[in-house]
């Protein structure tokens, strides 16, 4: 394997991410479309911290902030 390979699937593997990203990682997919389909659709963020607060997800308000805004420390696409 190349060293272009290892260092792009220890990129890959070891992501630092903030408490949302983790969350959405941990989400199955129709939840996590469900979710980014309700950022898009301008669903406040209070609306989505109250749902995921209600199914026991520990989450801040500010995580979930930074997050939408992509000032949290997640990748960037």
């Amino acid at each position: 394997m190349a060293i272009a390979d290892l260092l792009n699937q220890a990129m890959t593997e070891n992501i630092p991410l903030c408490s949302m990203g983790k969350i959405l990682k941990s989400l199955n997919e129709k939840d996590r479309e469900a979710i980014e389909k309700a950022q898009q659709n301008g669903v406040p963020a209070n609306t989505i911290f109250n749902v995921l607060k209600s199914e026991g997800y520990k989450i801040s308000t500010n995580s979930l902030y930074l997050h939408i805004k992509g000032g949290c420390r997640c990748p960037k696409e």
